[in-house]
């Protein structure tokens, strides 16, 4: 057949899934993959962070830790304010 020259197997088989997926299947799927996004974007934004914290521990200035983390100037100065805030006991 003409598709076969075009789709892949793999392409087929995942084709013929969506397509015997009912809408409540369609939704679960996407909430799954909605949720999984933002796991992935906080824990990011976490690892950023603490990279950020630690090369502004380093001595590093706030432009050149936005530069290498792809945080912002103003998250990064807003770490690096919260890093220099007294810890009270």
């Amino acid at each position: 057949a003409l598709t076969d020259k075009f789709i892949t197997s793999e392409d087929a088989e995942r084709i013929w899934r969506e397509l015997s997926m009912t809408k409540v299947e369609k939704l679960i799927l996407e909430e799954r993959a909605n949720a999984l996004m933002e796991n992935t974007r906080t824990v990011t934004q976490s690892v950023s962070s603490q990279i950020a914290s630690n090369l502004l521990n380093s001595g590093c200035s706030v432009e050149m830790v936005a530069e290498n983390t792809g945080l912002s100037i103003e998250e990064v100065e807003r770490l690096k304010a919260k890093a220099e805030r007294p810890i009270i006991e």
